[in-house]
């Protein structure tokens, strides 16, 4: 928070679907927040995290049919202490939809 003296908001959206907003919480206190108990009650069993929340990442077969062959390269040559080889750890990227423009982003 830098030199800041208060929390303008703060909002916790809780798994239940309910909000809470709070303001101008001081600085340098420790604040415990829990979820009111009639939310809590009122949320159905069947509901879990997974369904309140869409997630950001899926799985996606944009990347099939590309090759990728790993250079021979043995790490532990230049460095013998390495717990494990670092250079064969093959490629990865992730596409998601993040600013929700319906536009996949790298």
């Amino acid at each position: 928070m830098g030199q800041a003296e208060a929390i303008d908001f703060l909002t916790v959206a809780w798994p239940s679907g309910r909000r809470q907003t709070f303001a101008n919480l001081k600085a340098n206190q420790f604040f415990t927040i829990t979820e009111p108990r009639e939310a809590a009650e009122a949320r159905p069993a069947s509901t879990s995290l997974a369904e309140t929340f869409k997630p950001l990442f899926t799985e996606s077969d944009v990347l099939d049919g590309i090759d990728y062959e790993e250079s021979p390269f043995d790490d532990f040559v230049r460095e013998p202490l390495l717990p494990r080889k670092l250079s064969q750890r093959g490629f990865s990227m992730a596409w998601g939809d993040v600013d929700g423009d319906s536009v996949a982003d790298l």
